[in-house]
Parts: structure tokens; C-alpha cells; sequence
């Protein structure tokens, strides 16, 4: 590396003597923590000034702790965006030419693909100022999840000695953009990757059976005339929160789940589709696809409304699994643009032309379950029908059932009825990892330590992990240590706390379930980050009574390819 691209970091207390005597640059660590550019501004700039006496070249880190730029919560964002300015701002008065910015990962806390589609959405957002400096983004994603969280991947399933095997062959980012004050899907861009992507599949595998898409639930497209009418809004945008309680003074929740047993989401397709009705734009289009039925649509000419991805909207009833006629009809949706659904496995047709001649082949396009985590629970290879436990950020609990189970104590219990392939998809949400991540974030070491430090422990106490109060705590620590009593002493209890109880919630869950079912089982599945955690899945198997089977497995494309197999 050149002389002239080296810069001693002032953590160094003869950081800014070395720099002046080799010719090298200083990068400006002081302000890593944002309390210097408030409380301790003026002994921090005193400070500062005089180390980079002599100094030419200049760099300046920005504060990192607790900003989190892709964030759920919007004030997080804009209290990241505020230090983020400040931060311009004092690299500015030192003549600093460039500022480093932790990009806000945490392999914990967030799935790569929302962090990838949530970070675009904020910096595209907040480069429209120009800082006047060049912004580099420092520890981004961790090496093992480069590439794994991108949002499109166009996989291709090989059948050999029996077995099924897959290749990724395509792979393309896919964030919301914001738009007028909007978010929303660059749609057409989209598809232009699809067709990327099965063009390089046939540039690999010549003879292709069959193809299919799945993506998330709840987002549509409106067309006219065959094309899409723009934008695309996505179901992270805000424009739902106006609307919610007029759609239930229309239909009261109670009796929505009642006709659905979809729980509410403030996100959900239905109350999109009614801001669109008020706004206009529903009454425009003659037709309503949901995304990956669209993405199909444009392959081979043929619309179809898939019934695992049309639960998803609120607006299908439980009992016939079509539209309601009386929801659409007590929120003013045109009923011409809902008719009847389709269940995953059906044959569409063959690629147009057009499309075969410019991805360079002709196959079948099916429809799978579309609805990604439908299409996931397929992939989950289970001896039986048990239940299963998706364990990350947020632990989802659930079973496939044969009925949907719309009870006001399954409403109670907060239980969800989702379409699955031949069956419902009853599952129920739990705080989960969160509590772990913010743990690991206070204590300030890894995951893997927290697990020897709780074996250590033998401390039983258990807390509320859904309590309101564990959902955003200054001090998560502090919070649990004042729910408990005995509070815990030390780090290992503290640690073996959030454990063991998240170890009882899913038995609480799993007796719920039960009896909500009328079943029991013998096994527990668990996929997703939290089957890697060996004493949360022995706690588990403690608490539910249940043989735990950890599977840290990518389910979703084995479940779309199962499906197109079985069609053959």
C-alpha cells in the first residue's frame, strides 16, 4: 500500500506524533462516541485540534453505537441520519475528506436482505444533501453473509441418485426506493432480472422443465390494459397508518379474524387496497396481481391469483378460501378484481415467444406456493406433521392443520391462520432473539460467549419475553433484572434468564397450540439463526417436552422446487 493511503487511527495516544513523522494521515476517532459532539464538544475539539496540528491528510469516523440506519423504527433512522450530519459537519471544519460509517449490521438483529433493502431505501435517501465529503461504509456485512441475503436468486433444482440438489446460477439486489415520499418496488427492474436469471439458468442447463416465483406476501401490482400502473408501493411504506381504524369501523377486527383468522398487520394488502380505493387509483385498474403472480404473468400470458400469497391480503375467507364478497363489500373494493384463486401446483402454460426467444429456451411456468414462507414450510423436511418453530429475530410457532381455527381465544392467543399447500398454516409470534441480541449488544461480547457464560449458571428465574417492556428498553439488562426477583447477580444468570425463558415461551406456545389443535405431538422442528444455538435448543427440549429437531436449513427454495417436482 502507498504511503499516502495510510492513516493512523488517533485511538493510539502517539497516533497524531507517529502521523506528522512518517507523512501519514490521521483518521479522527474521537467522535466514534456521539456524546463528544455534544456534552464534551469543546475539551474533545481542543483535543482534536491540537493532534492534527501538522498533519495534512484527514479522515473522521462517525459515532456507531446504537445508530442503526436500517432500522425498523423510524425515529431510530432519523436519530442516525442527525449523527450522521453532525458528523459531516465537524469532518468539514477539520478539512476532512472523507468520513467512515459503520453500515449498521448486526447478523443477529437483522436478515441480511432487510438490512441490503432497508440501508439502500436510507442512503439513497439521505445523499440527495450533498455532505461535501466522500461517505465510506465501513464492516457492512459480516464474510459469511456476503451474497447470502440478497433479495432475488434464481435457483435450479437437479434431480440425481434420487436426491435433490441445487444451484444457484443468478443473483441480483433487490431494495425499496423512495419515491414522491413513498417506498416503493422497482418492479420493472424486477422482471428485467427474472428474465436475467433464467437466461443464465439456460445458458447452464439447457433443458428446463419447469419454472416458478416466489417472493413476500401482501404487495400487488394494479394493472390496465394488461400493463402495470406505477408505482408499486411497498408494504414497508407508511401509507397504511391513516386508514386502519376507518377499515375497522367498516368491519371491526373481531370480526374480520373471524372471517379470515388473519391476524392484524398494519401492513396487510387490505389496508393498502383501501388507501388505494380512497386515493383513486383502485378505481383505474381492471385487474389486481399480487407480485410474483404478476412477475408469472408477464413469462407466459396467463393471470392467476395463487391461494397461499392471497391469505396474506386479509381479504380471503377462512371457510371457502376465496374472497370474502363481504369484506369487499363492506370496504367499497371492486369485486371484479378479486375472482377465484388457484391453488399452487397448477400448470400456467409454457413461455411466450417473445420471452423464449430472449432468455434462449422454452419451459413450463407453474405456480408454486408463492407466498415465500409457504413455500418454506414445504421445504422443511419433516418425517411428520409436526410442529415447527422458525427461531430468529422475531420465533414464529406453529403446525400445519387441516382447518382454520378462528376462535376469539385464538384471536385471544394471537395465533394467525395462513394458507399452506393442502393445509393452514396456524402459527403464533414471539418476541425471540431480540432479547438475546440487545443482551449481546450491552455485555459486548459474542454470541458463543453468552452460551458458555449460561452454562455456568444455574439460575431458573423466568420473565415475560412478550411483555410490552422488553420491546425497545433503554437498558434491556436493567429491565430484566427488575422483572425478576431474585434479580440475577451476575452476567450468567442474567444470560441463562432470557434462555430459560424464551425456552418456556415456546412451551407455553406449544401447550397453546395444543390445545387450541386438539393435538399433540412428540418432536419440535426449529429452523432459521436460533437452530445453531445448542442450550436454547436443549432448554427447549427441557420446557416443551418435545424432541427438538434443529434445522438450519434454506427451506424456501426446496419447498418451490417440491412443488414443481410433484407436478411430473
Amino acid at each position: 500500500m502507498k504511503k499516502d493511503q495510510l492513516f493512523l487511527s488517533t485511538i493510539a495516544p502517539d497516533a497524531a506524533e507517529e502521523a506528522r513523522r512518517h507523512g501519514l494521515g490521521l483518521e479522527i476517532a474521537e467522535y466514534c462516541t456521539a456524546w463528544n459532539m455534544d456534552e464534551q464538544f469543546e475539551t474533545t475539539h481542543a483535543a482534536v485540534t491540537e493532534e492534527l496540528t501538522g498533519v495534512g491528510r484527514r479522515l473522521l469516523h462517525a459515532p456507531f453505537s446504537e445508530l442503526f440506519p436500517c432500522a425498523v423504527d423510524p425515529k431510530a433512522r432519523e436519530l442516525a441520519a442527525l449523527r450522521y450530519r453532525q458528523a459531516i459537519a465537524l469532518a468539514r471544519r477539520y478539512d476532512a475528506r472523507k468520513i467512515i460509517i459503520h453500515g449498521g449490521f448486526n447478523e443477529r438483529l437483522y436478515y441480511p436482505c432487510w438490512y441490503t433493502e432497508q440501508s439502500i431505501v436510507f442512503w439513497k435517501d439521505f445523499l440527495k444533501e450533498d455532505p461535501g465529503v466522500d461517505i465510506v461504509l465501513e464492516n457492512v456485512c459480516g464474510q459469511r453473509y456476503i451474497g447470502a441475503g440478497s433479495s432475488g436468486r434464481h435457483i435450479v433444482g437437479i434431480e440425481a441418485d434420487g436426491a435433490l440438489q441445487t444451484d444457484e446460477v443468478y443473483r441480483f439486489p433487490n431494495g425499496m426506493q423512495r419515491e414522491n415520499g413513498h417506498l416503493i418496488w422497482d418492479i420493472e427492474g424486477i422482471f428485467q432480472h427474472v428474465k436475467a436469471g433464467i437466461k443464465a439458468a439456460f445458458a447452464k442447463y439447457p433443458h428446463i422443465d419447469s419454472l416458478s416465483i416466489d417472493t413476500w406476501a401482501v404487495d400487488y401490482v394494479l394493472l390496465k390494459d394488461g400493463a402495470a400502473i406505477l408505482p408499486c408501493h411497498a408494504y414497508r411504506d407508511e401509507r397504511t397508518q391513516a386508514v386502519i381504524d376507518e377499515v375497522h369501523q367498516h368491519m371491526p377486527f373481531a370480526e374480520l379474524y373471524r372471517r379470515t383468522g388473519i391476524q392484524f398487520q398494519p401492513f396487510n394488502s387490505i389496508y393498502q387496497l383501501y388507501e388505494d380505493a380512497k386515493t383513486g387509483r383502485l378505481q383505474q385498474a381492471d385487474d389486481f396481481l399480487m407480485v410474483p403472480e404478476y412477475l408469472l404473468y408477464r413469462l407466459c400470458g396467463v393471470k392467476a391469483r395463487e391461494y397461499t400469497n392471497a391469505t396474506s391480503t386479509g381479504l380471503v375467507s377462512a371457510a371457502t378460501k376465496e374472497y370474502d364478497p363481504e369484506i369487499l363489500r363492506a370496504l367499497s373494493l371492486p369485486e371484479r378484481l378479486f375472482p377465484r384463486l388457484t391453488q399452487p401446483g397448477t400448470v400456467l402454460g409454457q413461455l411466450t415467444a417473445d420471452i423464449a426467444r430472449e432468455v434462449g429456451g422454452q419451459t413450463s411456468v407453474v405456480l408454486c406456493a408463492t407466498h415465500d414462507t409457504a413455500s418454506a414450510v414445504e421445504g422443511i423436511p419433516m418425517a411428520e406433521n409436526a410442529p415447527f418453530l422458525s427461531s430468529g429475530t422475531w420465533s414464529l410457532l406453529g403446525a400445519k392443520i387441516p382447518a382454520p381455527i378462528t376462535t376469539p381465544e385464538s384471536m385471544a392467543c394471537n395465533f394467525t391462520n395462513e394458507g399452506g399447500v393442502g393445509y393452514i398454516r396456524y402459527l403464533k409470534n414471539i418476541m425471540g432473539l431480540w432479547i438475546v441480541q440487545c443482551i449481546q449488544k450491552q455485555l459486548g461480547i459474542s454470541f458463543a460467549e453468552m452460551v458458555n457464560l449460561a452454562r455456568t449458571s444455574h439460575y431458573e428465574q423466568i420473565f415475560n419475553v412478550n411483555d410490552p417492556r422488553f420491546s425497545a428498553p433503554e437498558d434491556m439488562a436493567a429491565e430484566i433484572r427488575a422483572a425478576l426477583s431474585p434479580a440475577p447477580e451476575t452476567d450468567a444468570d442474567l444470560i441463562r434468564s432470557v434462555y430459560v425463558s424464551l425456552a418456556h415461551s415456546y412451551g407455553e406456545a406449544i401447550r397453546e397450540l395444543e390445545r387450541l389443535t386438539g393435538q399433540t405431538w412428540e418432536k419440535l422442528y426449529i429452523a432459521g439463526g436460533g437452530a445453531k444455538n445448542a442450550l436454547l435448543n436443549e432448554l427447549t427440549a427441557q420446557y416443551t417436552g418435545k424432541e427438538v429437531v434443529a434445522l438450519p436449513i434454506e427451506a424456501t427454495a426446496l419447498g418451490n422446487l417440491k412443488i414443481q417436482r410433484e407436478i411430473r
